[in-house]
């Protein structure tokens, strides 16, 4: 089935009435592209009423690389993607690494990424990168949905805006360099996660 906007309105509009749990997402590994486990399998009425959403969600369990390869393709069609930054950061890793250390007083800065895009896209590491640089080493990183860039792609259109936020939310927690609070920047639906997850957690709290 191609991607197009109508396709993806019924995919979250029936991924919401179905009400998909963070517990849902599939668990790829690098050489497994054909994984088959986690997503919700729907019964005949469900079929009927949501056709499109259920066809999806058999093809990221049988096809999820080349479903969420479709759906990056659609959303750098439409512009969505962030693009890598055209001047890229003049220090290298290990002296952004040192430049964190040292400004570890600085509050730290979390982003999220839109539908099609991932935290594992070039355009999402370069503008980390960038933000951090700006901001004199300040420690900076991508929130993901996924374990990795095809999970990450799919979660962004097949869980629904609650498991987004929870994923989300635990993944801040996990980390100790944001227990003391953070800024936070969305891109697209990015902002959506964010507002829902100073909305439902804030802890440790977006300033």
């Amino acid at each position: 089935m191609k991607i197009n906007i109508v396709t993806l309105t019924f995919l979250i509009i029936s991924a919401d009435r179905l009400g998909f749990s963070s517990g849902e997402s599939l668990d790829f590994s690098a050489n497994d592209e054909e994984a088959s486990v986690g997503w919700h399998k729907c019964s005949s009425d469900e079929q009927m009423a949501h056709r499109e959403l259920c066809h999806l969600l058999s093809r990221a369990s049988t096809e999820p690389h080349i479903l969420a390869q479709e759906f990056k393709d659609w959303a750098e069609e439409k512009h969505l993607l962030v693009k890598p930054l055209d001047t890229p950061p003049v220090e290298t890793k290990t002296s952004r690494s040192l430049l964190r250390k040292q400004n570890s007083s600085s509050l730290p800065v979390v982003m999220a990424h839109g539908m099609g895009d991932s935290c594992f896209n070039s355009g999402m590491e370069s503008i980390v990168d960038g933000v951090s640089d700006m901001l004199d080493g300040a420690y900076t990183t991508c929130i993901p949905t996924g374990k990795n860039q095809v999970e990450d792609i799919l979660n962004g259109f097949i869980l629904n805006m609650d498991a987004n936020v929870d994923v989300f939310a635990e993944k801040v927690k996990a980390d100790p360099a944001l227990k003391d609070g953070f800024n936070a920047i969305g891109f697209s639906q990015g902002n959506n996660v964010i507002r829902g997850y100073i909305a439902r957690y804030n802890d440790p709290p977006v300033n």
